[in-house]
């Protein structure tokens, strides 16, 4: 229900409705930032809001609340592997408006890149490296992964510095891509493989920053949450957390 809603509010879904519909026409067309945001939803500000009570432990963590059961399944599960959201321009040449927004890990805690099938070579870090094997700081599923779980050491504060950082750098190559495109278009008229170039060039090299970024901002989190040096002052858990600590030791103390 929480997944239509967004994408149809005016349909007035309401929770435990008997039927919800197999498909739906949304009110409006979706961006791909719309799909994006949607794919990595955990909820928030709804009354199913993960990030909020005891499951979520004294750091909002809305994976969290998911792998301890008993609580809603996210759409942005934290075991996701990866997301492609797929983006065709029909006016275009095939090989210039065909192209995939592709991101490793949780979505809410990941990011998207633009990448075209008719690229001749991806960078290594996409070719390196398995969910299956061990950690390596230069595999772009690890990378991921890295910056998701150091997020999750004090969720709260760590979301919003990863939006901070993520969201206005989205924003800019969502606004360069077109622009990106049309060149390559223009070019494509008396130049295909020049074309192809532009576009690839492009691609390649966002990835490649994108995972240089992201490492570091796994490297942020590490030192700045799951180490503790936030303040340098401890856990300093919030008010609520503190005062039922307080309560399970004064009236559940542990045996001597």
């Amino acid at each position: 229900m929480e997944g239509l809603r967004p994408i149809a509010p005016s349909m007035g879904f309401e929770y435990l409705e008997v039927h919800y519909p197999l498909w739906i026409k949304p009110d409006k067309k979706l961006t791909v930032w719309d799909i994006f945001t949607i794919s990595g939803d955990w909820y928030e500000g709804t009354q199913f809001d993960l990030t909020k009570g005891f499951g979520a432990g004294p750091f909002g963590d809305p994976f969290a609340s998911y792998t301890t059961g008993g609580r809603q399944r996210p759409i942005g599960i934290p075991l996701t592997c990866y997301l492609q959201i797929s983006q065709i321009k029909s006016w275009l040449p095939p090989e210039i408006g065909a192209l995939v927004w592709f991101g490793y890990g949780a979505v809410g805690t990941s990011y998207q890149t633009p990448l075209w099938p008719i690229m001749a070579e991806l960078p290594e870090f996409y070719r390196t490296g398995s969910r299956y094997e061990i950690f390596r700081r230069d595999s772009g599923w690890w990378t991921s992964t890295y910056v998701q779980e150091m997020a999750r050491r004090r969720f709260s504060d760590a979301i919003v510095d990863l939006r901070n950082f993520r969201d206005p750098k989205m924003e800019a190559i969502y606004n360069t891509v077109p622009k990106i495109q049309e060149l390559a278009a223009e070019v494509y008229e008396t130049d295909r493989d020049a074309a192809i170039a532009i576009i690839s060039d492009y691609a390649y090299n966002t990835a490649v920053a994108w995972q240089a970024d992201w490492l570091r901002l796994g490297d942020m989190f590490m030192g700045k949450y799951a180490a503790d040096r936030v303040n340098f002052g401890g856990t300093n858990y919030p008010k609520e957390w503190r005062d039922a600590l307080t309560f399970v030791n004064e009236n559940f103390p542990a045996e001597k």
